[in-house]
């Protein structure tokens, strides 16, 4: 710690007591701890690193960008550290030399990139530009996608190939290219040693050729694997720019540098706050390492030699095939052991030993979470079957003998128990090679060296190349050599190879009987097969591909390819046939062909019943769907082969189309195909048979086509960014994916120089703007660009299941429809039903409905059905049941509504209710009220909308077109009906339990059966005709009288009486009972205005909310006896029947203060609230009316005496002066 105490003088005694504290918490925690083998990765930080970083947030606490003197202290601090880092790199210091401090390495290369980079001129003189990179082509992701970016700006990248036996970057390639390319060059970049084989690069030489042939070209050398194993030399090397990390010595996580050769290449950073806390605790922990180097590198060497003998040993005492990859010292960097098993995935083996506190990898640990093979296992000689195989062991100075024990302990139980997986996928390798040579006739290839001689498996990687070596593309062979003669049966086959063992294995289970195995022998005479191998024996024979392919020279690829984009330009055809794939049912087990066989019917039905497809025919090849996809075809009547659309294709054979679909036939059979839940993607390809040049044709074609598009959208475009990715089903292929994709990208690139297309191609597999998708599959070729690929519904076929059949209740709005819908891509067939609140909404409601109904079955086969109940009635039995509070109102709809669908369930064999409800917390769809009124329905009811977003669900409407409908006439359904002002939001059982039998006793049921003998059912067929009006019909504007006033005001004998106050809820004026007894009083109901009638007035009535008798009207709320008539909420003073006609008057009933009759004006009368007497004229009563305050009364004298109080004290007595 003598570094760290130098920096700040004084503190020894902190230092030395956070070191005390870290070491023992360090040392405590090393034995529970796993062991890590993936210190290449990551390695843990010392207790230096620790307690630097802990005494440097301690004591510098300031922005070292501040100019005070706390700021200017850690700015000169991190001066002082950027100074010391220069001799990790061997620069002197001080000298021109400088330092960037990064966030990691991957930073600190896409910095040099990003921004040390654009410093040079882009511009050479004679408009040359300096655009072309040259990148090695193993390094790491943060270098190789920061060059692609940079190709799709301009540059030219040019991948440095390595020695596929070492590893090692060919020099005299980058020789080759810095003198073909002189001034042009701008970046030369590699790394210093591999991190995932370990490889040593020749740094000096390759900047010794660039400082001859391209003095000015940036050389950058990527160090974070080699800081602190092995010397880092930047003069040496002739370097502009290294790179470090310093987590792969100890150090913190996200520290790294830029060490440049010339401080003024470094572009001015942004002065973003500085972790000078990091930064130390870095320099701390990378100054250690580089201290000990030479100690550090002699123990890792060794510490690796032990490692790879145990394994060896290992692997040769259980029997395990390996092969090693990584490169020894002095070649390869100590701390880095890299092995293939093949026949075995390396993640299987990382996991395992990790759940045995072992951490080791694959691979690199950036590029870990995606699935693609490394670069670097793909660059050696290793097979595409092995890519996945390799585990890497990285280890560093924490690293002891006893770790490596502990390794190889566990490594054993691993390997022992995925040896057998190993040995059976060798095996089946090894067989289907024999099968194949033994039915041509040739000779079996040799197996590799590592399989037949694993003590071999040590040494270096060039002593495993393959013997037969890396052929070119011209010249590659297959496994499978043409032959003349018909190949044997399968069976037959299978039986030539093992029929010795399978007699010695029949023999074994008739020991002592003299007896073989009967079917061993029928198999071997070729008298008896299994079912499996019949199907085998009648599938076509194999296409025979030729054992080399003839790729031609660049200009008849030209040729070729000004052919296929002439055919383009023609307008042949939009594509060969569809291509559509399956979601979640490659997913499915042993019921996987019904879910497919369902998915088929229902696409069949979809397209034979619409019309716009009436005159297509859609054909399905035998032998599909497979692999998780079908083929459509759509054929016109008059393009149908004589005897029927099978005639030309056997099993498993996909004939070529007589003619192509035109454009306007495929958008409508994609706007089709896209209402069909349980198709993931739709496609349009181009079929080729599985041959080279009918392959490359349809890639040229569709290129071309998509090229023109890319061109006509974006005339400015200064390169058209382009990838091409295959995958190859059938293994007999002659030629992989990687080279398809290779081959095909040079001829696209080089077709187009050569007819010189104005705009040129560049490579870009991240963000390609034309991106080529082939299939190369054993019966066909399939050729589509991935921007034409277009989203299916997803989900499950519709009515896969006879017996799920769901009942959808639905509204008028927005949540209903989209919740049906929901329910068909699970695989459910829904119908509907709807509850019609006629009169009390217009007619136009069930048209909506109708039109709802169209559109959700276009996503479904067969239509469902949509059942119209009348619910009016049922409304009027629970607003006019005493005893039921209007606040249940909502609740009890959903209650009733769920006793008429389970009605309509019982009847038509109905499973669920799907509704509509969304966790909104208010009226129904609280969790309360969700749970409550579950107890009413014997059904399950499904709620797939419960937790979704609003803005989610209505972009769902607009997505699946019934937004034009479902936002008409705004909410007006049943459900709107009488809707009380607060609805409970948690309602109690016992109480809704109370309220329902209330309702059943004045006779709910009879009402239930009426409605339900009423209803009303619509075949998907019945609203093609429908038209909708714009606006729905207005409610007539007459008032409405509960039942009781109804009959109280019969009772008196008085119905054209109108008293004026009496405002039960609503302040809205009252009616007589002949206006009340109106079929269109009900409508007001739905205003929330109910009215009473005059004669109600006349005799003592009981307090409607809390049954107190009293003298006349009754006060309604508060219950308070009075003289005359009543000012029922508000306890405005009366006015007699003259006042009252006053234009004043009605104002004043606007803001909420009814008036009241004459006789409360005869004597001194009681203030409702406050008992005041109050005294006052009629004129005054009128005019000085305190209407909200409940104040009593005053004379004009007296209120003009408490006016000048009014402007202290507002509202204290509540008068208001009005004229």
């Amino acid at each position: 710690m003598e570094r760290l105490k130098a920096l700040f003088p004084g503190e020894d005694a902190m230092i030395e007591d956070v070191l005390r504290v870290v070491s023992e918490h360090h040392r405590r925690k090393a034995a529970v701890r796993p062991v890590s083998f993936d210190q290449a990765a990551s390695s843990e930080m010392t207790p230096e690193a620790v307690t630097a970083q802990v005494v440097g947030n301690l004591l510098l606490t300031a922005n070292s960008n501040s100019t005070h003197t706390s700021g200017q202290a850690a700015h000169a601090l991190s001066t002082r550290l950027k100074q010391a880092v220069l001799s990790f790199a061997n620069v002197p210091s001080p000298s021109e030399a400088g330092v960037h401090f990064t966030d990691g390495g991957a930073d600190a290369n896409e910095f040099v990139l990003k921004s040390m980079l654009p410093v040079l001129p882009r511009r050479l003189g004679g408009g040359v530009a300096r655009d072309v990179l040259l990148v090695g082509s193993i390094e790491h992701a943060s270098l190789l996608d920061r060059a692609a970016e940079l190709k799709s700006r301009g540059y030219v990248t040019h991948p440095i190939p390595i020695d596929t036996a070492t590893g090692v970057y060919s020099v005299q390639y980058v020789r080759e290219k810095l003198a073909e390319f002189g001034e042009r060059v701008a970046l030369v970049s590699m790394h210093h040693a591999n991190n995932e084989i370990g490889a040593i690069q020749p740094l000096a030489e390759v900047g010794a050729a660039v400082r001859e042939l391209t003095p000015k070209a940036l050389f950058h050398a990527d160090c974070i694997q080699t800081l602190g194993k092995i010397p880092i030399d930047l003069p040496a090397w002739r370097a502009d720019a290294v790179t470090l990390s310093f987590h792969k010595v100890g150090g913190p996580k996200r520290t790294g540098a830029v060490v440049a050769a010339k401080a003024n290449s470094l572009p001015a950073a942004f002065k973003a706050t500085q972790d000078v806390a990091s930064q130390i605790a870095s320099w701390v922990a990378a100054a250690e390492a580089v201290g000990k180097l030479g100690e550090t590198a002699s123990r890792l060497e060794s510490i690796g030699s032990v490692l790879l003998e145990g394994i060896v040993s290992l692997c040769g005492e259980l029997g395990v095939t390996y092969r090693v990859l990584s490169s020894k010292p002095p070649v390869g960097i100590p701390g880095i052991v890299n092995l293939l098993f093949p026949g075995m995935q390396g993640r299987h083996v990382v996991a395992m030993l990790s759940d045995k506190g072992v951490n080791v990898s694959s691979g690199a640990a950036c590029s870990s979470q995606n699935d693609e093979p490394s670069k670097v296992i793909s660059s050696l000689k290793v097979t595409g079957e092995d890519y996945h195989s390799a585990v890497r062991f990285s280890f560093g100075p924490s690293t002891t003998e006893n770790d490596v024990e502990r390794l190889l302990s566990a490594l054993r139980d691993v390997l022992t128990r995925l040896s057998g997986s190993q040995t059976r996928e060798l095996s089946k390798r090894k067989y289907n090679e024999e099968i194949t040579h033994r039915s041509t006739g040739a000779a079996a290839p040799p197996g590799p060296a590592a399989a037949d001689n694993p003590a071999a498996a040590s040494a270096s990687p060039a002593e495993h190349a393959d013997p037969a070596g890396a052929a070119e593309p011209g010249a590659k062979k297959r496994k499978e050599a043409p032959t003349n003669e018909e190949p044997p049966a399968p069976g037959k086959a299978a039986d030539a190879v093992n029929g010795a063992a399978a007699s010695e294995q029949g023999n074994s289970k008739d020991k002592g009987n003299g007896k073989g195995n009967r079917s061993t022998e029928w198999r071997s005479k070729g008298q008896y097969t299994t079912r499996k191998e019949k199907r085998a024996a009648a599938q076509p024979a194999p296409v025979k591909h030729p054992e080399t392919i003839d790729f031609g020279s660049p200009e008849d690829v030209a040729a070729a390819f000004k052919q296929a984009a002439d055919a383009a330009a023609a307008g042949v055809g939009r594509c060969d046939a569809v291509m559509v794939t399956f979601g979640e049912l490659v997913l499915k087990g042993a019921n996987r062909k019904a879910f497919e066989k369902k998915q088929v019917y229902n696409l069949r039905r979809k397209l034979d019943s619409d019309p716009a497809t009436q005159d297509l025919i859609m054909w399905t090849p035998q032998g599909y769907p497979q692999a998780g996809f079908l083929l459509l075809f759509f054929i016109r009547q008059e393009d149908v082969p004589k005897g029927g659309l099978d005639a030309t294709s056997k099993v498993s054979r996909v004939p070529m189309p007589a003619r192509r679909i035109r454009s306007d036939e495929y958008e409508t059979v994609l706007k089709l195909l896209k209402e069909v839940s349980g198709l993931l993607t739709i496609v349009p390809v181009l079929m080729a048979p599985p041959k080279w040049d009918s392959l490359r044709q349809r890639v040229f074609e569709s290129f071309s086509r998509h090229y023109r598009r890319a061109i006509a959208a974006d005339p400015a475009l200064a390169a058209v960014p382009f990838g091409v990715r295959a995958r190859r089903g059938d293994k007999a292929f002659p030629i992989g994916a990687e080279e398809i994709n290779r081959v095909l990208g040079s001829n696209l690139v080089r077709s187009t120089q050569l007819l010189e297309y104005k705009v040129p191609l560049v490579v870009n597999l991240k963000k390609p703007l034309v991106h080529i998708e082939v299939r190369v599959r054993q019966d066909v070729t399939l050729v589509f660009v991935s921007g034409d690929v277009e989203r299916g519904e997803g989900g499950l076929p519709s009515a896969v299941d006879d017996n799920a059949k769901v009942l959808g209740l639905l509204s008028g709005g927005h949540d209903s429809p989209v919740a049906c819908h929901k329910m068909m891509r699970r695989g459910c067939h829904v119908s509907f039903v709807h509850f019609d609140g006629y009169p009390y909404v217009g007619r136009e409601v069930v048209l909506k409905i109708r039109k709802i109904q169209g559109v959700l079955n276009r996503y479904q086969e067969p239509a469902g059905r949509l059942f119209v109940v009348p619910f009016a009635k049922i409304q009027e039995t629970i607003v006019d049941t005493a005893g039921v509070s209007p606040s249940y109102r909502t609740v009890l709809y959903r209650v009733y509504m769920f006793r008429l669908s389970q009605m309509v369930a019982a009847k038509h064999g109905f499973r669920a209710l799907c509704t509509g409800d969304n966790l909104g917390q208010v009226a129904s769809q609280t969790l309360s009220n969700m749970a409550t009124l579950d107890g009413y329905s014997d059904l399950f009811t499904a709620r797939p909308l419960v937790t979704s977003a609003k803005d989610a669900i209505i972009a769902d409407c607009e997505k699946l077109g019934f937004y034009e409908y479902t936002k008409l006439y705004g909410t007006a359904d049943c459900c709107t009906v009488f809707q009380p002002s607060n609805p409970v939001l948690h309602v109690q059982k016992e109480a809704l339990a109370r309220a329902v039998a209330r309702l059943d006793e004045a006779g709910m049921q009879a009402v239930l059966q009426e409605a339900f003998a009423r209803w009303t059912i619509y075949d998907a067929s019945d609203d093609k005709d429908l038209i909708l009006p714009a606006v729905p019909t207005p409610p007539q504007a007459c008032p409405f009288v509960p039942k009781q006033s109804r009959q109280a005001a019969a009772t008196a004998g008085n119905p054209n009486e109108a008293l004026k106050p009496n405002n039960h809820e609503q302040d809205a004026p009252m009616a007589t009972a002949e206006e009340a007894s109106h079929p269109a009083c009900r409508r007001l109901e739905v205003q929330g205005a109910p009215m009473v009638t005059a004669a109600a007035e006349e005799v003592s009535k009981q307090n409607t909310k809390q049954d107190t008798p009293i003298t006349a009207t009754n006060n309604h709320e508060q219950d308070t006896p009075i003289t005359a008539t009543d000012n029922h909420e508000q306890d405005t003073p009366m006015a007699t029947a003259e006042e009252a006609s006053h234009p004043a008057y009605r104002r004043l009933e606007v803001q909420g203060a009814p008036m009241v009759t004459a006789a409360a004006e005869e004597g001194s009368k009681q203030n409702t609230k406050q008992d005041t007497p109050v005294t006052a004229t009629a004129e005054e009563a009128l005019m000085l009316n305190n209407h909200e305050q409940d104040t009593p009364m005053a004379t004009a004298e007296e209120a003009s005496k408490h006016e000048a109080d009014l402007t202290s004290k507002q509202d204290t007595y509540g008068c208001c002066w009005r004229r």
